[in-house]
């Protein structure tokens, strides 16, 4: 049988990590219940942190409903960065698919935050 003497300091890590994301996911179904309309029931869920200029955002990935290999990604929240005002239950009306894997899914829609994110810090450019 296996002991907590077992895990070491990556692992244990990596598990206070998971926790950390699932408990954020439940207070952002908490905050906006309509998470659950859009993510199946039995769900095996993928969370990803996303860091862009000020802000973390919460992203899931989970299976889309009728196929075997399509994952989705959604953003469940968001915080601020250096500061524990919080908003969750951000919902994005649309979520990125994935014919590949989880985190592929979330690779593409942590991309797209990050795009958008340049773009708005971009000075606005004045046509003539």
């Amino acid at each position: 049988m296996t002991g907590y003497h077992d895990i070491d300091e990556v692992q244990a890590a990596l598990i206070d990590k998971r926790l950390a994301q699932a408990h954020d996911f439940m207070r952002d179904v908490i905050d906006d219940p309509r998470l659950l309309t859009v993510i199946p029931d039995g769900s095996t869920l993928l969370f990803r942190d996303v860091e862009i200029p000020g802000h973390r955002i919460r992203l899931v990935a989970y299976r889309v409903p009728g196929s075997e290999g399509r994952w989705a990604a959604r953003m469940t929240g968001a915080t601020k960065a250096n500061s524990e005002d919080a908003s969750h239950g951000i919902m994005v009306p649309a979520s990125v698919e994935s014919d590949e894997s989880a985190d592929a899914a979330l690779d593409a829609f942590a991309e797209l935050i990050q795009t958008i994110a340049r773009i708005a810090q971009e000075p606005a450019r004045r046509s003539a």
